[in-house]
This record gives structure tokens, sequence and C-alpha cells, in this order.
């Protein structure tokens, strides 16, 4: 039978081992932090990976750390770490394939089959892939995806661990013996123990706060292309997609992004747009019909575009669906507002409960078109609306299926609005404004399209 010396004993070797687990684990994880951040005191370049694209030498969370160098001096198999062809403002971190006779750096993601369909001026390359911290950006990804839980459980888990490891003392008990000069011991209180403890945790956060912010402010995001359909990060661009605009595109959405709150524009315009609370990217392959998209619940959340602008009256509206709601909801449209229910609202492309697609102007009155029902089968559909001088027309998977004449839309300031705005007024049964279902390939037009031109669309595929 255990005596309650022998009791208190285990317990305080439980109590040891436990606090010296948890100062481990706070040593090691603000050790991977400052070995990330302290880069950028020599100005290296730390930044988070955001999508799987180099996988399986570099997965999201990891933190890769580039050395500047001019884009004369690469040399190819290198990891490079450049200005984004197909997004200003955005990194791209890929491995550099081959140079064309023009001097242009081919890349590739190690992930991807096929080499990026854009090359890189070598004036645009930042740096050289130096340096892999694995794991530490993962909050990052996590506040970018607003991944709550996540996020929670890491912040309890350092919060146990400095919790713990405040508890250190030795296993003899709330005394601790340590030796000091010539052969002489000296004995320090628990007390004393546990000050020096939360002296050091005190140290050890604010090197935590400090490699955070520093990797933060560090150009922490890229966006990359991705094939690696396991990974739930890699939903980055996927070049096996990528193609050239179509004629007389304004802006247009593929939704093959990094995860985030970007819809990056591919139309090279820069009309990129915000995802809002509600919505999300639902990753895809290469395979022809099974890229990335837009998914939205039907509840809440919405895209919109980034710019006011003045609303055209020749113009063309595009997007792929696919939904089995029964409750309808706006595709595509122009408001007055970014936020809640627009005041001012037409060029509407929006679904009944029954699975019809509406396009609608206000010329003084709602004026709208209307396809079959029966689109919300399941199955991904093309719809695409054109207004000029000889009127509205509704084209659905490449043909026309009605028309009229108007030729006038309500003049307005304000953002093109994906998903989401209001439809009080207008034609049809729509239970909610929300679309809930998956959008793709949203196209804004500056001029309208013909007939051939829609064909053509339809037949490209999403």
């Amino acid at each position: 039978m255990a005596t309650l010396s022998e009791d208190a004993s285990t317990a305080t070797w439980v109590v040891f081992v436990a606090a010296l687990l948890g100062r481990t684990v706070l040593l090691v994880t603000v050790g991977l932090l400052l070995w990330a951040a302290l880069p950028a005191a020599w100005a290296w370049i730390p930044t988070t990976v955001v999508s799987g694209s180099m996988a399986p030498q570099i997965r999201p969370g990891d933190v890769v750390v580039a050395m500047p160098v001019h884009g004369r001096d690469v040399t190819v198999g290198q990891v490079l770490l450049v200005e984004d062809p197909d997004r200003p403002g955005a990194l791209l971190l890929h491995r550099l394939v081959a140079r064309t006779p023009s001097g242009a750096l081919q890349l590739r993601g190690d992930a991807n089959p096929a080499p990026d369909a854009r090359t890189v001026d070598p004036e645009d390359v930042r740096g050289i892939g130096v340096l892999r911290v694995p794991l530490v950006g993962l909050p990052a990804l996590w506040v970018r995806e607003h991944d709550t839980g996540r996020l929670a459980a890491a912040a309890l888990g350092l919060g146990g661990a400095l919790v713990l490891s405040s508890r250190l003392s030795g296993p003899g008990g709330s005394e601790v013996t340590r030796p000091v000069g010539h052969g002489r011991r000296r004995r320090r209180s628990g007390r004393a123990e546990r000050a020096r403890s939360v002296a050091l945790i005190g140290v050890l956060a604010a090197g935590l706060a400090v490699a955070v912010v520093a990797n933060s402010a560090a150009h922490a995001a890229f966006t990359a292309a991705a094939a690696n359909t396991a990974d739930r990060f890699a939903t980055g661009t996927f070049p096996c997609l990528q193609r050239a605009p179509f004629a007389h595109t304004y802006l247009t959405y593929r939704f093959d992004d990094a995860p985030g709150t970007t819809a990056a524009d591919g139309s090279g315009n820069g009309h990129h747009g915000t995802l809002r609370p509600g919505v999300s990217l639902a990753p895809g392959t290469c395979r022809p019909g099974d890229s990335p998209s837009l998914l939205t619940g039907g509840v809440r959340g919405q895209v919109i575009t980034d710019t006011a602008i003045e609303a055209p009256q020749v113009f063309a509206i595009e997007t792929w669906f696919r939904t089995t709601t029964t409750t309808g909801g706006m595709l595509l449209g122009f408001g007055d507002l970014q936020t809640d229910q627009s005041t001012k609202y037409d060029r509407q492309l929006y679904l009944s409960d029954e699975g019809a697609v509406f396009f609608g102007a206000y010329n003084g009155t709602n004026t709208a078109i209307s396809s079959a029902a029966g689109l919300n089968d399941g199955a991904w559909h093309l719809a695409t609306a054109t207004m000029d001088a000889s009127g509205m027309r509704l084209y659905i998977d490449g043909k026309q299926v009605v028309a009229n004449s108007n030729t006038r839309a309500e003049v307005s300031t304000g953002w093109w609005r994906i998903g989401f705005d209001n439809l009080n007024g207008w034609p049809g049964n729509h239970t909610t404004f929300h679309f809930k279902g998956n959008l793709d390939d949203v196209t804004i037009y500056d001029d309208t399209l013909s007939a051939a031109a829609v064909e053509e669309h339809f037949a490209a595929g999403r």
C-alpha cells in the first residue's frame, strides 16, 4: 500500500514531466517562429505557403525564406519567389524549369503536370527559396480561412503549455538545489523558481509575438498553382485550366484561387472581388468540367467587386451554375450597395424556385425575360445575357432562348454582385435572394456578344 509520501512524490514527478513537456513545446514553437522570422532582418523574405502546388517538398503552412537575388543570376532547378504574372500584387513560389530564347523564365509547381501558362520576366524575381520552416504558418492559413476552431485549439494548446511550464520545479519537491562555484550547492525555493519560470515565459511569449508579426508582415501569402486534389489547401491557380480571356472581357472570376477572401480577376484588368462570409471556394481538378468553383450556401455571403463604376448600357454577363435548389436566388447582377440589399438594382441574372433563369433590366419598370424551368437539375449550365441597341437576349448552354426589344437599364453607380442582392419586384418566384449552389467563370463583358461568341464560350467549357 502506497504511503502519503510516495503518492506526493508520484504527483510531483507527474507535474514535473508535464511542465517540462510544456516548456519544450514552447521552446520549439518559438524557435521555429524566430528561425522563420529573423532572416527578415537581413532583408530576406519569409512567406507562408497557402497552396499545394509545390508538394510534397513544400506544403501549405510551411514558411519559405527567400534570399533576394536578381533574375539574371538564377539557374534552372531553383525554387523562385516571383511577382505572380496572373495576379498583380501577389507572389508565386515555383521551380525554374527553363529559359525561353527571349530570356523569360518558365516556372512549374512540383505538383503540377505542366509548366505555368505564362512566363516570368527576370525583373520580377524577388528571391531564391533557401530555407523551409515546416508548419509554423498554419495559423496564418487558418486566419485566411476563418477557421476559428483550429485557431482556438492552437491558442488553448499554447496556453496550456504556458501554464504547465510555469509549474516547473525539481522532482524532489518545492525546493530546487543547484550547484554553485567550488562544489558548493545553493537552495532556491519553489516560489523563486516559479517566478523565474514566469519571467522566462514572458520572454518566450514576447518572442512568439515578434515572430508572428514579422512573418505576417513579410508577404505572408502565395498564390500558386495546384493539382494535388487530396490536399484541402490545394485550390490555387490551375495552369492546365488557364486560358486567355475572351474578347471584350471586363472581368472574369474563375475561382481557382488560393484559399482566402479574394476572387482574382483573370482578365488582367485588375478588377478583383471580395468573398464575404458565407461563400467559399470548392476544390476541383484539372479534369474537364471539374475545375474549382464558388460554393454558395443559400443563407448569407456573396462576392462583390472592389471598385464602384457607372453601370454600362451595352454589356454582357455570363456565369456557369449548378444547383438543385428550389428556393431561387440571384446569380449575378448590379447594385448600388456593396453590402445588404441594394436600393437600385438591375442587370440581374437570377433563378426562380422552379429553376428558370431570368434576365432583368429596369427602364422605369422591371422588365425581364426568362428561360424554361428545370435548370435546377444538378447539372452545370451556362447562362449568358446581353443588352445593346437591338434589345435584351438570354442564352442557355450556348443557345438563345428568348429576347425582347428593351434597350435601356437604370443609370446608377455601384458594384457587380455575385450570389446575392435585392430581387424585390422582379418577376418569378424566388423564395430567397441568396443563391444556393455552385458558380464558376463569372464574367462581365464591356460589349455585347454575338450568338457565335456565346456558342464558342459554351463549347470551351468551364
